[in-house]
């Protein structure tokens, strides 16, 4: 049910950033680009966040588990801070 929740919520963000697209006539690949990068990144920085500063301890012992995502470990916030910071790049490069 969690994924159903949050693909509808990219799907309706989608179509409200594409209508404003419109408005500020940029290249389309541009907003597909923020939707394809920006949820890959924030779950990369999102894990990268707790390892680094949550439970170094227990991965600097078996470095293995940093690959065991299943297992859990994200923080919300270092992802939200990784998109905003992919996004502020796209947009460096577009102007």
């Amino acid at each position: 049910m969690y994924f159903v929740i949050i693909s509808v919520a990219l799907f309706a963000a989608l179509a409200v950033v594409t209508l404003r697209n419109r408005i500020y006539k940029l290249p389309s690949y541009h907003v597909l680009n923020i939707f394809i990068f920006v949820p890959i990144v924030g779950l990369i920085c999102a894990r990268l966040f707790h390892i680094a500063y949550e439970q170094w301890d227990q991965y600097a012992n078996d470095p293995v588990l940093i690959f065991y995502y299943w297992i859990g470990g994200y923080v919300y916030y270092a992802g939200a801070i990784g998109g905003f910071l992919l996004i502020s790049i796209i947009a460096a490069t577009v102007a």
